[in-house]
């Protein structure tokens, strides 16, 4: 799903209760009913457990996983399902299990005013940080940046698509020496 200025998807991260019966609700309304078969049941979500022990996460790489539906029957497994008729979720190891994913992306950047240190950001837009938009950087006196560090883009939900951040480096303010003069008595 990803293309040319709609970067970013990836299977859904469903971080609260009410997204998930808002995702049951959105699936049941464009395929109402129990199916006989439970590939058209159950869709593909992000939630993994990688080295199948319990830890599991959330595959954007940045939602924590702070909530958690899983069925009595959770099954074995390394990939989350979710089931479209419950709510419910599933985990299982098969690479080729099919049946139908649900995606989601992030649709705006978060806004970097007050995390660019020693610098001030000013943006292309003016409310929403909507994919494409443009931030540049402007450090303060004594400061530089690069000048190719100095403008990200929004590009799916980040920043220049991995959300580092660019650094004003900043020169040491030279100290005055002391010119007292020490001096030393002797008895």
């Amino acid at each position: 799903m990803n293309k040319e200025g709609e970067t970013g998807w990836n299977l859904a991260t469903v971080p609260t209760m009410k997204h998930n019966d808002q995702l049951v609700t959105m699936v049941n309304s464009r395929f109402p009913g129990v199916k006989s078969d439970d590939k058209f049941n159950l869709l593909w979500i992000g939630v993994s457990d990688p080295g199948l022990s319990g830890n599991y996460q959330w595959d954007d790489g940045y939602t924590d996983m702070n909530y958690f539906n899983m069925s009595q029957k959770t099954g074995e497994g390394r990939f989350g399902l979710m089931n479209k008729n419950t709510g419910v979720w599933r985990m299982k190891s098969s690479l080729t299990f099919e049946a139908r994913g649900l995606c989601s992306r992030a649709r705006t950047c978060w806004d970097i005013t007050n995390a660019v240190s020693r610098g001030k950001v000013s943006f292309s837009t003016e409310d929403n940080l909507v994919e494409g938009t443009t931030a540049t950087v402007k450090c303060d006196k004594r400061c530089k940046i690069k000048k190719k560090d100095s403008k990200l883009t929004c590009v799916g939900g980040q920043w220049n698509g991995n959300d580092v951040l660019p650094t004003c480096i900043c020169k040491k303010k030279k100290n005055k020496k002391d010119k007292t003069k020490i001096v030393q008595t002797m008895n």
